[in-house]
């Protein structure tokens, strides 16, 4: 592979252009980056947890709505730094995530899943019940053990998804 512009740490375009904070600032010509996410809902065999009733769709779009607004509304950091970059302050991320689709799968053993364990079972099932979830971020709810809320995992199976355990999957938490 040959790249056009050399980008070792020591070059120039890396000293004059790529290192320097502004050239990663956003502005209002800069496109908007919109990541894809699908929710994966693990319920019990019996169909236990959140449910796939208007209410809850409304409730998840309302989630990303309000994730769309910090991306786009970013105060101001309210504090000062030694070495304060250049760049002006961003007000736009120019980020924005799209809900695709909520699939949920009954499985009492995906429900209780924990930690630990491997989410390629699931993944697997989601991608042969629908290939074009390969191109979204996809979160894993489950309700096993405890991992964390939100935990990134960069390589599952060779795919990067999220997931949430322990949240206590009631319609009313979202």
């Amino acid at each position: 592979m040959s790249r056009s512009v050399p980008c070792t740490p020591t070059s120039n375009t890396w000293t004059n252009q790529y290192r320097l904070s502004e050239y990663w600032i956003p502005d209002s010509t800069t496109p908007i980056k919109t990541v894809l996410v699908n929710w994966v809902v693990c319920q019990d065999s019996a169909g236990n947890g959140w449910q796939d009733i208007p209410e809850f769709h409304q409730r998840v779009q309302m989630f990303f709505d309000s994730i769309n607004d910090i991306f786009t509304s970013i105060p101001l950091k309210g504090y000062t730094l030694t070495c304060d970059p250049n760049a002006t302050h961003v007000y736009d991320s120019r980020i924005r995530f799209e809900l695709g689709q909520i699939y949920f799968f009954q499985n009492t053993d995906w429900y209780y899943l924990p930690g630990g364990q491997s989410e390629i079972p699931i993944l697997n099932h989601l991608f042969n019940i629908d290939p074009s979830a390969r191109g979204a971020l996809n979160h894993i709810f489950t309700n096993g053990p405890f991992i964390g809320l939100g935990v990134y995992k960069h390589d599952v199976g060779g795919e990067s998804i999220v997931r949430t355990t322990t949240f206590r999957l009631t319609p009313q938490k979202c």
